[in-house]
């Protein structure tokens, strides 16, 4: 178990996530860094494809799905460390218009215990996408792409802040 790389639209991943942390009663935690336009904060949200809208509108950055527990207050910064364990991070997933940034799922610690629910993830991931991104030119067969992709003209990115690495999918 190491970690999923995927284009996969926004609202199309929180779908994935609510369909995962259903049956495992997983909580979804949202996490967004200081902005000129937000302030640092931990959110919880119910999981749902509605939770899309609150992750790219609120500013957010990062999504868990968390086992076990919650962070106390929207400011528990040591939530991630001491819960690490028990948490499915999903990093990127930015969408803006055509723009779309890769997300990265992965467990946060070695020894974790969401073995299950990074299993459940993967097989949607690869249920809903197909394997093959060109990013700068070279070719890498593992990252995943939502089918969908290949008939629009979306622009894929792995840094939103610098859009410095392009992609496009394999057909």
């Amino acid at each position: 178990m190491t970690r999923i790389e995927a284009f996969v639209p926004t609202a199309m991943l929180f779908q994935m996530i609510a369909d995962v942390a259903r049956p495992h009663k997983a909580r979804l935690v949202l996490q967004r860094f200081e902005t000129a336009h937000h302030g640092a904060a931990l959110s919880v949200v119910e999981a749902t494809p509605l939770a899309a809208d609150e992750y790219l509108c609120g500013g957010y950055e990062v999504v868990y799905l968390a086992l076990r527990k919650v962070p106390a207050s929207e400011q528990d910064w040591s939530f991630v460390d001491r819960e690490a364990a028990d948490l499915l991070e999903f990093a990127g997933a930015r969408q803006r218009g055509e723009d779309l940034e890769q997300v990265t799922i992965r467990p946060l610690a070695r020894k974790t215990n969401v073995a299950r629910l990074f299993a459940a993830t993967k097989a949607a991931i690869a249920a809903a996408c197909k394997q093959g991104v060109t990013l700068n030119g070279q070719l890498y067969p593992k990252i995943f792409y939502a089918k969908e992709l290949e008939a629009r003209r979306s622009r894929l990115w792995v840094d939103i802040e610098t859009k410095t690495i392009s992609a496009r999918v394999v057909g």
